[in-house]
């Protein structure tokens, strides 16, 4: 039903902007609504069966609140001034701008992970390949991203209960624009995919180095989903959203897989990760049936097959950082 009633709205924003006869009309903000709520419904749910494209320079991106106000007592804990100054001038669309197009990126990488499921293969490392491409897009946006709605100027685990009530309109967008950002790195980087999927049927040699850059980026953003969904939680910031569930959920298919690593503090966070995911699904579980049955689930070992080659894989052994693809 949820299918059938995305795709009908879908076609009808289609055929009533082919029937606009001002653009004025075209680019009222609440056409702009209509067209990117439309959009970002497919891209979240539906991205195989698409109609609308990211059309950004056509349809104008709706409106956005503006930056929350700044925070003199220092910068968010971790990260050093002098490496992270710039004097960009890139300009500010809004952060509703940035979410949408971060969402237009997950919904071609959702394509992939469905393409690659069933049965697509290539190259990853080749310059023409999907993965390369992918990868390409999400550095665009991490370029193209204005440092004024980065993190660690926005002082997010600093703000009070209050401050992130009056700035609802900023902070949602925000919040979501960042899950899904450090989901798309993560999933597009899984080492279910790369080590198993993709060998099993390419028949190609692997690259080692490769290998090790996916796993150490896949560990690397699958962590900051979690460190976020803590931070939620510590705000008492509720963020009741069935995709972001359906996020949290599918990025702790990596955590599930490294709990099982030999160095122990991989071990550790990953299984810290996967309570944090068991408690963020089971708040949203009551509201949405789709959560619920994730939760039902838990994350069984049976759900996932790892293969033996994922598992003689870890039983190697991890270097300091992560886990030593080159051995």
């Amino acid at each position: 039903q949820a299918w059938m009633a995305t795709g009908t709205a879908a076609r009808l924003e289609a055929f009533r902007n082919l029937t606009q006869d001002q653009i004025d009309d075209y680019k009222s903000e609440a056409s702009s609504r209509c067209y990117w709520s439309v959009f970002i419904l497919e891209r979240a749910f539906f991205p195989q069966r698409t109609s609308l494209q990211d059309t950004g320079n056509i349809v104008d991106y709706p409106p956005s609140s503006p930056l929350p106000s700044s925070i003199p007592s220092g910068r968010e804990i971790g990260y050093r001034s002098d490496i992270f100054t710039s004097e960009e001038n890139i300009k500010d669309f809004g952060i509703n701008a940035y979410y949408i197009r971060m969402m237009s990126i997950w919904g071609d990488i959702a394509l992939y992970l469905h393409d690659t499921r069933f049965g697509k293969s290539e190259t990853p490392w080749s310059p023409d390949s999907t993965h390369i491409r992918l990868n390409m897009r999400l550095h665009e946006f991490e370029a193209q991203l204005p440092q004024s709605h980065l993190i660690r100027n926005l002082f997010f685990s600093k703000r009070s209960r209050a401050e992130l009530d009056e700035c609802h309109e900023y902070w949602m967008p925000w919040v979501m624009m960042q899950v899904i950002s450090h989901s798309s790195s993560a999933m597009v980087n899984h080492p279910f995919i790369h080590l198993v999927a993709l060998k099993e049927r390419s028949g190609v040699s692997q690259s080692s180095n490769f290998l090790q850059q996916t796993v150490d980026q896949a560990l690397f953003h699958s962590g900051w989903v979690f460190r976020l969904v803590r931070t939620l939680d510590d705000l008492g910031l509720e963020l009741n959203n069935p995709f972001i569930g359906h996020l949290v959920a599918a990025t702790a298919t990596i955590p599930w897989i490294f709990q099982f690593a030999k160095d122990q503090q991989v071990s550790s966070n990953a299984n810290r990760d996967l309570d944090t995911c068991a408690r963020f699904l089971a708040q949203a579980a009551p509201n949405w049936p789709s959560i619920a049955q994730k939760v039902r689930f838990r994350l069984r070992p049976h759900i996932f097959r790892i293969s033996r080659t994922l598992t003689s894989f870890l039983a190697r052994g991890p270097t300091k950082s992560s886990v030593d693809c080159r051995k």
